[in-house]
């Protein structure tokens, strides 16, 4: 295991383990130097630092006597990102880096703590945007908490959004960052989809097997047109009686 990386990256096996964390690098490596934008989401400010190997991404459920949690300075936070913005920029001159802020509250840190984790997030994220021409925010957080502003929005556990709230977000991001073009992609994709989940009173009958073919003549003309597409799960599951 490897206390920087998910839990996904574990292998009993070290030199496995290793070569599955070093392709994982060189693939992150190679989009990198290819995208147009990079989305970076922050959810909590909170570290745990272990006591000998310093700050970690997981735990891994090592026992908490090895840790010590504490919120970083605003400081910290962007001399951290100042390094990998400046290195991303070496090799990628035209990316796009865009901050979110996670709306989703870390209720078990404290709300109080939890509000001022958030505080330090968007402190670091003004100083971010401001040095760099190349950075942005996109205000997810504030669209949740100030826009919806109501508990309906939250899941019984009053923490995370519900898919009303995140279809929400969505959609203004969508707007924000996708061409017309893009967007009325997206309109056919979505109507494939629901396509794909009907359930007909007859599978056999000559109306349904002719909105079968029809929704097959939409997915061919789209997978021609955007050959990067995959529908094969849709197909699949237009063709097979339910």
């Amino acid at each position: 295991m490897s206390l920087q990386h998910h839990g996904s990256f574990s292998n009993s096996n070290k030199a496995e383990c290793l070569q599955t964390i070093n392709q994982s690098i060189s693939l992150s490596n190679k989009q990198l130097k290819k995208a147009n934008y990079l989305f970076v989401t922050f959810g909590s400010a909170w570290v745990y630092e272990h006591e000998q190997h310093g700050l970690v991404a997981n735990c891994h459920k090592i026992p908490a006597k090895h840790f010590t949690k504490r919120l970083p300075k605003v400081e910290e936070i962007v001399a951290a990102y100042t390094s990998l913005i400046k290195n991303i920029k070496s090799s990628n001159a035209d990316i796009n880096i865009v901050f979110t802020v996670s709306p989703v509250r870390h209720a078990k840190d404290g709300l109080w703590e939890n509000n001022l984790s958030k505080a330090v997030l968007h402190l670091s994220i003004k100083e971010l945007t401001e040095n760099f021409d190349n950075c942005s925010y996109f205000p997810a957080y504030e669209i949740v908490m100030d826009e919806l502003r109501d508990y309906r929005f939250f899941n019984d556990d009053l923490v995370h959004p519900t898919d009303l709230a995140v279809n929400y977000v969505w959609e203004k991001f969508s707007m924000s960052y996708f061409s017309k073009e893009t967007i009325a992609l997206m309109g056919n994709i979505q109507k494939i989809k629901q396509a794909a989940t009907h359930k007909p009173f007859d599978f056999n009958s000559e109306k349904h097997q002719q909105f079968i073919k029809n929704q097959l003549t939409i997915i061919q003309e789209l997978t021609t047109q955007f050959p990067h597409l995959n529908f094969e799960e849709e197909k699949e599951m237009l063709t097979k009686a339910k």
